[in-house]
């Protein structure tokens, strides 16, 4: 359904939800992985879960987006305190 929408999230999702069969499960997976490459949700859509649900959509977002970089950036440190050990015990420092 992915190619078949052409990656575009609500053409894959839409398509895969009238496909029939097991068309909640593909059209999850389709539509995470159309997010995944760069499509977004419709601002429609998420507008409507957002108001239907009480929820804010986009603090999820925010906060894992925080926890991503704060590993990032202590994977990086310990990436770089790994080189300069080995640099130090190679002697090409």
């Amino acid at each position: 359904m992915l190619l078949v929408g052409g990656g575009d999230y609500r053409r894959t999702v839409l398509g895969s939800v009238n496909y029939g069969r097991d068309c909640d499960s593909i059209a999850t997976m389709s539509g995470a992985i159309a997010g995944a490459l760069g499509s977004e949700v419709p601002a429609d859509w998420a507008a409507t879960v957002a108001e239907a649900s009480r929820l804010d959509l986009h603090a999820p977002a925010r906060t894992l987006t925080r926890v991503a970089r704060e590993v990032f950036a202590r994977d990086l440190e310990r990436r770089r305190s790994h080189e300069e050990a080995f640099a130090a015990l190679a002697g090409t420092r």
